[in-house]
């Protein structure tokens, strides 16, 4: 294909037979799924949602790019179909590349903050599993509530969580990043991004751990907690640099971790996965704990 373009005509043919069989062998390859009479519906509703039309326009966000479409009806019988927006349609269905889909994983700055600590209370007070052990301790309120260190210093903890003994002390970073350095960066792009923006959000909150961690807060600490993991939340992954465990809390989750990995951490925690010790800062029993 030489253009970033395609003109179907005669369409109905097309889906009938071409798409319509193609989407049902998927469904039974990947989703283990029997034929239905309603496989020609699902694949009808799955065409709409990437076609635009009088509502989808009307919704059109050029900041965010939403909503992505790449169907451009001509006439009743033949599409428009735009190749050239394929990265838009995958940022937008793959929610900004994070597990978290929709609003929160799109939205910047302390409106992600905000968004982030909406979802987290809701999963805690609807889970059961949650409530003897989970705690949603700390909001720092977009900056407007700060923790007092004995140096005189008043840092922004954005939020913190006590899971079964161990604290999550979490900043949360809405950095945005361009779809050309998401797709298709270089090695060198990454490791600029790592340097300017990734790395200096984990040495600010690994600094403000370990001042928890001392004592030297007014953050008050359960008696039943044994240390502090430092983490980083954003929208979506970020890459990480290193291997090393200092940068990763799991094997597979590192500590710059998007909102549902920030939940699938919880839920280890709560289920007893002890982490990466490495990942842990040790609280200094020093001072009478409640």
């Amino acid at each position: 294909m030489t253009v970033g373009y395609s003109i179907w005509t005669e369409v109905d043919g097309i889906v009938r037979d071409g798409l319509l069989p193609h989407f049902m062998h998927l469904r039974r390859k990947y989703g283990g799924c029997e034929s239905t009479e309603d496989e020609a519906a699902r694949l009808s509703a799955i065409v709409s949602e990437l076609t635009w039309d009088h509502s989808s326009r009307k919704s059109l966000n050029l900041r965010l790019l939403t909503p992505a479409r790449f169907i451009v009806p001509l006439d009743e019988n033949s599409w428009l179909l735009d190749w050239a927006n394929m990265d838009v349609i995958l940022a937008e269905r793959l929610g900004q590349f994070g597990w978290m889909s929709g609003t929160a994983a799109k939205a910047r700055g302390k409106d992600f903050e905000r968004i982030l600590v909406d979802h987290l209370s809701n999963e805690f007070a609807e889970n059961p599993s949650y409530r003897s052990s989970v705690q949603l301790a700390w909001h720092g309120d977009g900056g407007r509530k700060r923790l007092r260190l004995t140096n005189g210093r008043k840092p922004d903890l954005d939020i913190g969580i006590f899971a079964n003994d161990l604290m999550l002390a979490i900043e949360v970073k809405a950095r945005g990043a361009s779809r050309k350095l998401l797709f298709s960066g270089t090695i060198d792009e990454m490791h600029e991004r790592w340097r300017k923006r990734i790395r200096p959000a984990l040495a600010d909150i690994d600094y403000l751990a370990a001042s928890i961690a001392r004592r030297e807060s007014n953050l008050r600490i359960p008696r039943s907690i044994r240390g502090i993991v430092p983490l980083v939340c954003c929208p979506f992954p970020e890459w990480i640099v290193s291997l090393d465990k200092k940068f990763w809390i799991y094997e597979d989750i590192p500590r710059v971790c998007t909102p549902d990995e920030l939940l699938h951490i919880v839920d280890r925690l709560v289920d007893g996965d002890d982490p990466n010790s490495e990942s842990i800062v040790p609280l200094h029993r020093l001072s009478v704990e409640r």
